[in-house]
Formats: C-alpha cells, structure tokens, sequence
C-alpha cells in the first residue's frame, strides 16, 4: 500500500461508515421514540400508501359504529313511544267492550266516550311530539311507502318492504323452473285413508295453475261403492267431485279437483276421513329493472307456498304453478316519501333505510269512533283491533331494525378490529427489534470514530523516511 499525505482514505472510509451508522442510529432513535417503522413516505413510499388506505378504512368504521349506535337508539325510541300507543288502543278497546254492552244509559257512554276523545288526543300527542334529535319520528316524516299496479304476480299478492332500499320504477319479473311437469305432490296422513292399495305421487296429476302449499281432501263413503271428495286448496277454496277405486261400482276412477287430478284406479278400497296432499317444486324468478337494465335472479327451492322475497319484492299467499315465461310480467313501482337513512359503512352508499309510519290517530283510522250508540261500540271494536295490528307491524319491524343493528354494530366491530390489526403489522415499530437495531447501530458509530482516531496516525509514519 502506498504512503500518501494528500489523501488519507482510511480515514475517509471511518467517516463514511460513521455518517451511515450515526443516520441508521437517528432513523431506529425516530421509529423508537414514534412507537412507527413507517414515519415519512421515504420510509416505505408503497406501504405508507396502504396504511393510510387502511387507516381511513379504520376510522370510517370506527365512526360507522357510532353512527349505528345512534341508528339504533332512534329507533328504540320510536319504538318506545309506540309502546304507550299500544297501551292507550288497548284501553280504547277496553272501553269500546264495555260501551257495547246493553246495560249502559246514554249517559254511560257519554263518559266513555270522553276517555277514548281523550286517548285519540294522547295518541296523536305522541305522533306529533315523539323527537330524536329535533326530528319528528312518528309523524309521517320518514315514512315510505310504495304502489305497484300489479295487484297480484303469477298468482300470489304484491308487497314491498319500505326497509330494503327498493327503488321505484318499471321492472319485468320472469318465473322459470315451475313448469306443472317439475312440480310434485307428496301424500301424507294416508294411513286411515287407504284402507288397500297404492296412492302416491303417480296418482297426483298438477296442472298448470295449481298453487304450492298443502291440500286437505276431505272423502266420504256414499255407500253405493262410489265416494264423494272434497279438495281443499291453500288458500281455503274448495272442490268437490265423485269417484270410484278399482274395487268400485265401475264409476270414473279419477277425479278432477280443479287444478289437481287424483288417479284412484290402483286403490282397491277407501275409509272415509281425510288426508293431506303437498305440492312443491323449485322456483326461480328474475328480475329485471327495464330501466337499468340490471337483473337479479331468486332461487326457491322445494317451494311449499308461503312468501317469496325478491329482495323487498315479496309475494305473499302463495304462487301458482304454471309454465316458464319467456316475457315475464311486467309491474310498475311508485314511492312516496324518504325513509331514514342510516350511514353503516366506511365507504360510499353502505347505508341501512328505515321508514317510521304515521302513528297519528287519521293513519290508524280513529277519528270515526263513536261509542255513544252500541252499534257505534260494537263497530269501534273492530277499528281499534285494526289500529292494534297496525301499530304491532311497526314495532315488530322496529324490533327488526334494532336486531340488525346489533349484529350491524358486532359486524363492523369485527371488521375495524382486524383492519386495525393489519395496519399495526404494516406501520407499528418493532420495539424489542428496534432497540436491537439502535444498540448495534450506536455501538458501531462510537467504533467509527475510534477508527478516524487511529486513521489519522497512518500519515505520521511518513515522517520517519525523512528522519
């Protein structure tokens, strides 16, 4: 190696690995003191951009949670006020047996009628007054409805929910997969019924317009070898024909029941009494918005009757089979009003809606009351127990929303937790490794600078050639 003076290269190789080691050092002095791996965006430019995604998500979850809370405590106290609605009808009703009886004078009716004026008053003070944060709940404000021109669709009755976030427009709803060939029927209860022979699904013929659900036949034995059967539907209509088994008077051996025909001709003999029929078969509706044009298709599967929701298009009493249809039935949705939207979510649009009926006494039909007379009484029972169901739908759905939101609430909770655990692991500091870091790094900064200590010796050395 080369004596030089110009230049001492050692020592300038002591100061650059004292100018890294004493930067390393400040940089594990930073994240320590921070509790942060990631303080700057020169620290990881990449993982800072995740981490403030995630952190954003976080606090919008955080917030979400709040906002549930608050959802939920609004609609507990709507539902509370309802509470004391249900209590005044039940008192109305009370009132309105008692005026019914004969042995009340005008007088006395006079007075009950009094407290029921003054009950519908307290009602409607409810409605009025019932306040969450200023805003009016049970007055109509928040209430949302809809109308369809469809009475009924493929042969079971329209409804939609005012809570599911349906919209108005013009949707084609398409039935496929409930063709009479793919429905079937089961037999049950048959035992006391047929005394000898086969009756079974084979026996059962569907046809097209039949409704899903369970069938009562009721059979009696007309004692000349012929029997007379009456089928009942699941909507309570009834059909009636004659027939005879195999072991009969040679009368018909099936029996048309409407959409249902029944084969007797491998039943040998029948005892009167009755037995069930069910008839099922898998579903599937899509629906359409025509303005959109965006679809959604609904499975039903083993289909016994009951209600079909498409996504808060429901259909109640029961659909009849029938043909897959190609076209599909077109409706038009028509809304009134705004429900209450309920903010649930860390992103755009996640929000829950909640429509708060009129609980006025006009909307629950009170104001024709008239106890006076005993008619009047008598027909005020029946007003009052309509207002009773009204009143039981909407805290039943109230009871509803605040369930969902206590799952809401657990669920966004369960998400914020894992969110934030997956930011820690991006941008939280290893402590007991950063402190390892700094020890090593601090002890390698002192060991540079003894090394520039002993560098600036080298050159000296020189001095002994010119001795």
């Amino acid at each position: 190696m080369a004596l030089e003076i110009n230049h001492n290269i050692s020592a300038l190789n002591a100061y650059n690995q004292h100018t890294i080691n004493q930067g390393n050092a400040s940089l594990s002095l930073r994240k320590l003191s921070s509790g942060l791996k990631i303080n700057t965006a020169a620290d990881s430019a990449a993982l800072l951009a995740i981490s403030e995604k995630m952190r954003s998500q976080t606090r919008g979850l955080s917030r979400s949670i709040s906002n549930a809370n608050d959802g939920k405590n609004l609609v507990q106290t709507a539902e509370g006020a309802m509470n004391q609605t249900h209590s005044a009808l039940q008192r109305m009703r009370e009132l309105a047996v008692q005026a019914a009886n004969g042995t009340n004078t005008p007088f006395d009716r006079q007075q009950l009628q009094g407290e029921v004026s003054g009950l519908i008053g307290e009602i409607n003070r409810i409605s009025r007054d019932t306040e969450f944060n200023t805003m009016k709940l049970l007055n109509g404000t928040f209430e949302k409805s809809f109308t369809t021109d469809a009475s009924s669709l493929y042969g079971a009755q329209v409804q939609i929910d005012p809570d599911s976030g349906f919209e108005a427009g013009d949707y084609n709803v398409r039935l496929s997969g409930a063709e009479a060939s793919t429905a079937s029927a089961s037999v049950t209860d048959k035992s006391n019924v047929i005394a000898s022979g086969a009756f079974g699904q084979s026996e059962i013929s569907v046809q097209n317009g039949a409704a899903f659900g369970e069938y009562t036949l009721q059979i009696a034995d007309n004692g000349d070898g012929t029997y007379a059967g009456t089928l009942t539907n699941p909507a309570g209509d009834a059909k009636s024909a004659a027939f005879s088994t195999a072991g009969g008077s040679g009368a018909p051996t099936t029996a048309d029941f409407g959409d249902m025909r029944l084969d007797f001709s491998n039943v040998t003999s029948l005892n009167a009494g009755s037995l069930k029929i069910n008839v099922s078969g898998d579903l599937r509706f899509d629906v359409a918005n025509k303005a959109s044009g965006d679809t959604a298709s609904y499975a039903i599967n083993g289909y016994e009757g009951g209600t079909v929701d498409l996504g808060g298009l429901r259909l109640t009493g029961g659909v009849k089979t029938q043909a897959a249809s190609a076209a599909g039935e077109d409706i038009s949705v028509a809304s009134k009003g705004e429900a209450l939207t309920l903010h649930v979510g860390a992103n755009q649009s996640q929000n829950v809606s909640v429509s708060l009926s009129d609980t006025s006494s006009v909307a629950l039909g009170l104001n024709g009351i008239d106890l006076t007379t005993q008619d009047g009484a008598n027909g005020a029972i029946g007003v009052i127990d309509e207002a009773i169901n009204k009143v039981s739908t909407e805290r039943s759905r109230m009871g509803a929303v605040t369930n969902r939101m206590d799952h809401t609430i657990r669920n966004l909770s369960t998400a914020e937790e894992n969110m934030t655990a997956s930011e820690s692991r991006i941008r939280d500091a290893d402590m007991a490794k950063e402190i390892l870091d700094y020890t090593r790094n601090t002890i390698l900064a002192q060991a540079s600078i003894s090394i520039m200590a002993q560098s600036k010796l080298m050159p000296q050395s020189i001095l002994r050639l010119l001795q």
